[in-house]
């Protein structure tokens, strides 16, 4: 047999020992999308204004990608477990969102590329027709989105967050990486009240704990006279910032999920190859 027909044999076989067992309507939906060659949604995107102004009323920011899709299909990424109870945190997040919602839920514009356009760059097809089945599964049409990767834009955060975020209090839960190279640079620009360190890899696994020190924190500060409407939770603790910042939208503290982008705030290099 060729070569390059055992390798797609293995692909499919792959596939279906992944997907099958644990959500065989996603295997159905995902077979009926593969062979349309123009299958897309036509998800709405927030414009930079809009999204800016939005985050000046308080909302939350929330960031699905490709990494939380695998883990709605029970699929671990290299940076954490798929558990039962993230996979339901993150289908109520989705399911949920609407456009009275106390967060903007952003996800790839690669949502509106049809499969035809996807495929002409390798891996993106199979990266990116996942989350396009689940838009049409679980995701509301009818209110508007963000671009997920906003802040791999160079200097996005700085030139349109800064100013917004420079009189906050800030709470900070990411990897000790980032904390180590960029505490200084943050530090010296921002008021932050406390550093969280996340778990790596599975950050998920200290999400009880993690979620009681930012209460703790959030109760000393207002015992101190601190208004709620003036500290801001920025996460980039993967799976689990989206987790945190949905909890605590519905407690009216706005929370913004940076994510990866946390790693290129103030420096010089360009993400955006990286998407």
């Amino acid at each position: 047999m060729h070569k390059k027909s055992l390798i797609f044999i293995s692909k499919i076989l792959k596939f279906f020992k992944n997907y099958f067992l644990k959500d065989p309507v996603f295997v159905v939906k995902y077979i009926f999308a593969y062979l349309q060659k123009d299958y897309k949604p036509s998800a709405k995107f927030y414009t930079d204004e809009e999204f800016i102004s939005g985050l000046k009323t308080g909302k939350s920011f929330i960031r699905i990608g490709d990494g939380e899709i695998g883990l709605i299909h029970h699929r671990d990424v290299s940076y954490q477990k798929a558990e039962k109870l993230l996979i339901c945190k993150l289908v109520e997040i989705i399911e949920n969102y609407n456009q009275g919602s106390n967060y903007i839920l952003s996800i790839p514009i690669f949502v509106n590329m049809t499969n035809v356009e996807l495929s002409e760059t390798k891996g993106k097809l199979s990266c990116w027709l996942p989350l396009k089945i689940e838009f049409f599964r679980r995701f509301n049409s009818k209110v508007k989105y963000f671009d997920a990767h906003t802040f791999y834009k160079k200097n996005f955060f700085e030139k349109n967050i800064y100013d917004y975020l420079k009189d906050k209090s800030l709470i900070i839960n990411t990897a000790e990486k980032n904390i180590i190279s960029q505490k200084d640079n943050i530090e010296n620009k921002f008021k932050v009240i406390e550093w969280i360190e996340a778990k790596s890899p599975n950050p998920f696994d200290l999400y009880i704990e993690t979620t009681e020190k930012i209460e703790n924190i959030l109760k000393k500060e207002i015992d101190s006279g601190k208004n709620l409407e003036d500290i801001v939770l920025i996460l980039g603790s993967g799976p689990m910032s989206k987790v945190l910042a949905y909890d605590f939208s519905k407690k009216d503290v706005q929370c913004i999920d940076i994510g990866k982008g946390f790693e290129q705030l103030y420096n010089d290099k360009n993400y955006e190859d990286e998407i």
